[in-house]
């Protein structure tokens, strides 16, 4: 894939623009485009994906596999807990309730659902229209 990375749209350079005009916006546009690139990278093929892993970890980032278990433990963090406590968290748990192929139990995910639900509403109650 070529990008230019002198262009004015090319993510890097959107990423520094977001950066000067506010920072916390920026971490959080990075995160949400990692999650959408993990959920993405799912769906590739295995060759492809051991590819991709291992180019990572040959340029010592984290590879996928520790990626995604970081993606896997939170919805087991959050039945422990009883409770959503970030964004990050209510994303994940957003998008593994919409996953038709979810391993998760019936009951599992009528709490994770609950949960998502009792975020929704702390979080509308703030005057915020989105988490």
């Amino acid at each position: 894939m070529n990008i230019d990375l002198h262009s004015p749209n090319s993510p890097v350079n959107v990423v520094i623009t977001w950066e000067k005009h506010n920072r916390p916006l920026a971490k959080r546009g990075l995160k949400e485009g990692l999650r959408d690139a993990l959920s993405t990278v799912l769906l590739l093929p295995d060759a492809v994906r051991s590819g991709l892993n291992h180019e990572l970890v040959q340029k010592r980032l984290p590879g996928l596999y520790r990626l995604f278990s970081v993606m896997r433990d939170v919805p087991r963090k959050v039945l422990r807990t009883g409770k959503i406590k970030n964004q990050d968290e209510y994303y994940i748990i957003k998008e593994l309730l919409v996953e038709i192929n979810s391993d998760v139990t019936v009951d599992d995910r009528t709490r994770l659902e609950v949960f998502l639900s009792d975020f929704e509403s702390k979080y509308s109650n703030r005057g915020n229209a989105n988490p």
